[in-house]
């Protein structure tokens, strides 16, 4: 038994794939096999599954790990996984039992974190409909407890850190767990709209990066402290409201996004999500950023501010998932800034997408709308991250990832 932290929701979620809407057995994606795994599935000699097995399952000839030995075929003709049943349950796994599932198919859509030193870390990836619904719709909000796991041989990890090898290369990281910590508690911190917990936390760590650049990391613990007085004592208020309301930034990206066709090869899902948002907001290429941008602001508060105001609670639930799950501020590997500029695309694309799917749906727009978005917003990130990297990269390359840029973005 191991030593874990994981959200409470954890305990509640399990897989239904005749219930789930969006089965991750089906689709046509290859699913790489551990090692282990392989070994002793391609030892089975059962006359039912074995011709199955030898048809689907393959070495890995493409510079293979223990996690990528081998890998497990679609049956292109279905359209899913070979031993998916008509009743959407695995043929596998009824004949000869969970432990002959590869690790992939046995823990998704469990993400498991090692730290070095540090109790292991699991929590949901919200690319699984049932476990989006879960995590989004807690209402009183995302809680951690301590706990003890079982991995049953199963090391796998979705990130593994060793805080004190990458130290020389981030200051900061001496300070991971107290700045992730601190981050998931402005993103909680309910008295205030969640655009101004989000601009708080960007110059928060504005302040961290000018204490890295002086090489004064250990300011780092007297900061959050400041923070945090300033938060409780109200200081910012008057200063975000000085954030002007703009949305000629999002049509910009739009533009971008369509010309460059970036969304090619995402699920079907999400571009049937993105041209809904397009045609929502009434979005033309022929019409400027600034006419594009007044239709956005009306979609925005004719239908989205209406129907979100008493639900940021999902948003936050995203944003505090992210956050743990991503091990945020190590999300991106040079800065803790970085990091932030990338939580930063994913909340401002995900906004974007649900204003123009409000403003699409209209009276008809409910929180299952909002679910599905969200769920294959992720997914697609997942497995096509060159999405969110086209954002992160345009922004950089207009410069318009300073934090004056990024309040705008946000807020809007």
């Amino acid at each position: 038994m191991h030593k874990a932290i994981v959200p409470k929701y954890l305990q509640e979620f399990r897989c239904d794939g005749q219930k789930c809407p969006d089965n991750c057995c089906e689709g046509t994606w290859t699913i790489f096999v551990d090692e282990p795994h392989y070994k002793r599935v391609k030892r089975v000699t059962d006359t039912e599954i074995k011709p199955i097995i030898d048809q689907y399952y393959k070495r890995n000839r493409s510079n293979p790990t223990k996690e990528s030995f081998g890998k497990l075929l679609q049956d292109k003709q279905k359209n899913s996984c070979a031993f998916l049943t008509e009743d959407k349950l695995c043929r596998l796994q009824a004949k000869l039992g969970p432990e002959y599932l590869c690790n992939v198919c046995m823990l998704y859509p469990r993400r498991t974190n090692f730290i070095k030193g540090l109790p292991i870390e699991r929590s949901l990836s919200l690319s699984c409909p049932l476990a989006a619904e879960l995590v989004l719709l807690n209402e009183a909000g995302l809680e951690f407890e301590e706990t003890t796991l079982d991995l049953h041989g199963r090391d796998f990890f979705t990130k593994r850190i060793d805080l004190d090898a990458v130290n020389a290369k981030r200051q900061d990281l001496a300070y991971f767990m107290e700045l992730r910590a601190f981050s998931v508690q402005i993103i909680k911190t309910r008295d205030l709209e969640l655009w101004k917990r989000l601009v708080i936390l960007g110059m928060f760590y504005n302040k961290v990066q000018e204490y890295l650049d002086a090489n004064e990391a250990e300011k780092i613990p007297e900061e959050i402290e400041r923070y945090t007085r300033m938060i409780v004592q109200g200081m910012f208020n008057e200063l975000l409201d000085e954030i002007p309301v703009e949305s000629v930034l999002q049509m910009k990206l739009s533009k971008e996004i369509i010309e460059h066709k970036v969304f090619s090869g995402s699920n079907e899902g999400f571009s049937k999500a993105f041209w809904n948002f397009l045609q929502g907001i009434g979005f033309d290429l022929k019409d400027t950023d600034e006419e594009n941008a007044t239709r956005y602001q009306e979609a925005y508060q004719q239908w989205y501010q209406p129907f979100m105001q008493s639900r940021e609670y999902i948003l936050e639930n995203y944003l505090v998932n992210y956050a743990f799950s991503r091990m945020f501020p190590l999300t991106e590997e040079d800065s803790p800034l970085s990091s932030y500029a990338m939580l930063i695309v994913h909340f401002a694309m995900i906004k974007m997408l649900l204003i123009g799917n409000a403003a699409f749906h209209k009276e008809a727009f409910t929180e299952s709308h909002i679910i599905e978005i969200l769920q294959k917003f992720v997914k697609a990130v997942e497995h096509n991250p060159k999405f969110v990297d086209f954002i992160y990269k345009q922004l950089k390359k207009n410069d318009f990832l300073s934090m004056a840029h990024m309040a705008i973005l946000i807020r809007n």
